[in-house]
């Protein structure tokens, strides 16, 4: 076994240790092993035949025990004892996204459900948001980790396939056989839902780094196994293929396999009729390979400025490209707030100003507290006395926290008739009104888009949010004309949001070039009810790339001035 096997074991058995125990200690000293394993740059074969396993920093005579027992068989009779103890369950809800081994315990502890049926029927019952931590969007986790787990094979969103991929590759960048990896595909373009994961690897070695991969700890099945190709599925149930490539085809392969196939195919008609040829092997003119060490000299020798891999849809990118009329991008860095947040005053399970503290140490000049309106009980939505309560809060912490700011405001419901959720005399004392449709998801089409375009009307309604109600992979989007919402958000000079919560993604990347085409402006909000969350907002910059939007047309890229300026002006 490779040291980087026997340090996916040590760990493995450090998480199983943690899920069955409370012996901290114990879980500790097998992370250690497993990282110093994994760092190690010797052979732990070579250290085992020479005696010299108990010289390495965190290597006991138990865990030593441990290793030379799968360095001789291959397996470690302690570990598969682990895996039978610790209840079916509960290795399984640790594998969902979002759901760590403290929740799952807890879960467990509580509420004992003793199957994936048992547990769906808890999260719809709303019985887990009721446990400390918990929330809506834990439930939400779980529900879709679930449906993952059950059909094993689909398209999954974003979020969790990125998550997939950056944790497989982070555990392979120490194996020494891979000379360079990174994820490629749909990933790496960002789409909302993925079919497969896609990784680039350049090896000398591919047949032995293939026998590492079919044992990687995430692997469920091997599909094929082969000197250019290795296909797994893990035990979510999501394809990750391997490409096995040299050194010198790594850049084209990984540009290849980027994507997307229109894309691909039109940089080939023009390849071709420059007399070049492109493909995942290299560029070739007249036969003759032409070394490129970087995807923008691919683009180059074809005339063209780089595309950035979320533009490559074949959506206009080539022709802008051509012309040198590209979009400058958007970035995470560009980002100076988050305007759609919650607390503990609705659903959240942060303090207002543990939410605050968070913000400012991302950088951030400012944030808005937007917690839920009064008809949304099931969230904990606020009446008129407790939202100017909270009010009072926030004048106190801007008092404490300046020059950072916290704008005051609410998500208010959006009611069936497109009226809101508060009287118009309490809507006009928020520094941010946000309007959201949370109920009646099944209204017919035109019904929708007059009770969105009502809420629009408002003349104290800042931003329309999640405008969609979609949930991918989960719920698709309530039915609504959005030509006619984003029309009416521009006649009344409204912004709309992309909700970055990965389960979210709201509004999709070809609405948010619609608007951007129609000048209206767009904030990107993390929908955040706890501190971790906010670092959801690169996924929604990622959709805001895809949508070509650039750092003027996204609010909060604004300084804190500007922002305090168009939340006024827009009322």
């Amino acid at each position: 076994m490779t040291n980087l096997e026997v340090a996916w074991v040590l760990n493995d058995i450090a998480g199983l240790l943690e899920i069955g125990q409370d012996n901290v200690f114990k879980v500790r000293a097998y992370q250690k092993a497993a990282r110093v394993v994994r760092r190690l740059n010797e052979d732990l074969t070579m250290l085992y035949q020479e005696g010299r396993l108990r010289e390495v920093p965190g290597i006991g005579s138990n865990i030593e025990a441990k290793i030379k027992e799968l360095l001789e068989t291959g397996q470690c009779e302690y570990y598969l004892e682990l895996r039978r103890n610790v209840p079916e369950i509960l290795r399984e809800m640790v594998r969902i996204p979002n759901v760590g081994v403290k929740s799952a315990k807890l879960i467990y502890k509580e509420l004992a459900p003793d199957s994936l049926d048992d547990l769906q029927k808890l999260v719809q019952e709303r019985k887990i948001r009721k446990l400390s931590g918990m929330g809506s969007k834990t439930e939400l986790s779980i529900l879709r980790g679930i449906d993952l787990l059950r059909r094993g094979s689909g398209e999954t969103p974003l979020g969790v396939a990125k998550s997939v991929a950056e944790e497989i590759v982070k555990g392979m960048k120490e194996i020494k056989e891979i000379n360079r990896l990174e994820i490629a595909g749909s990933v790496r373009r960002g789409k909302d839902m993925v079919g497969d994961v896609d990784i680039i690897i350049a090896t000398d070695q591919p047949i032995k780094v293939g026998e590492i991969l079919a044992r990687h700890p995430q692997v469920r099945e091997v599909l094929a196994l082969g000197e250019t190709k290795v296909s797994v599925r893990t035990w979510l149930g999501i394809q990750v293929d391997f490409r096995l490539v040299t050194d010198k085809q790594f850049v084209t392969a990984k540009h290849h396999f980027t994507g997307s196939k229109e894309h691909n195919v039109r940089l080939r008609h023009i390849a071709k009729e420059m007399c070049l040829k492109i493909n995942e092997y290299g560029v070739w003119e007249d036969a003759e390979l032409i070394a490129v060490d970087s995807e923008k000299e691919i683009y180059q020798r074809l005339g063209l400025q780089y595309i950035p891999p979320e533009l490559r849809e074949d959506g206009g990118e080539v022709e802008a490209a051509a012309s040198g009329s590209l979009p400058e991008l958007v970035t995470l860095n560009d980002i100076k707030g988050d305007l759609h947040l919650h607390t503990r005053w609705s659903d959240g399970v942060n303090t207002l100003e543990e939410m605050a503290q968070a913000a400012k140490q991302r950088g951030y000049q400012y944030m808005a507290i937007t917690d839920h309106s009064r008809s949304l009980k099931i969230a904990g939505g606020l009446s008129i006395e407790r939202l100017r309560e909270q009010r009072r809060e926030i004048d106190e912490l801007n008092q404490r926290l300046a020059p950072f700011r916290i704008f005051a405001g609410v998500e208010a419901d959006i009611l069936t008739d497109g009226s809101l959720d508060y009287p118009d005399e309490m809507l006009r004392e928020m520094d941010i009104v946000i309007a959201s449709v949370h109920s009646r998801f099944r209204m017919e089409e035109d019904q929708m888009t007059k009770r969105i375009i009502k809420a629009l009307s408002n003349p104290w309604v800042n931003l329309l949010a999640h405008p969609t109600g979609r949930l991918l992979g989960r719920r698709p989007g309530y039915a609504v004309n959005i030509n006619a919402v984003l029309e009416a958000a521009k006649d009344e000079g409204k912004g709309v949001e992309i909700n970055s919560s990965p389960d979210r993604l709201d509004l999709r990347d070809e609405h948010v070039r619609l608007a951007k085409d129609m000048g209206i402006p767009i904030v990107i909000n993390t929908d955040a009810h706890d501190i971790v969350r906010l670092g959801e907002m690169a996924y929604g910059v990622i959709t805001a790339r895809r949508g070509w939007l650039e750092a003027g047309d996204v609010v909060n890229a604004w300084d804190r001035k500007k922002v305090s300026a168009w939340l006024k002006g827009g009322k």
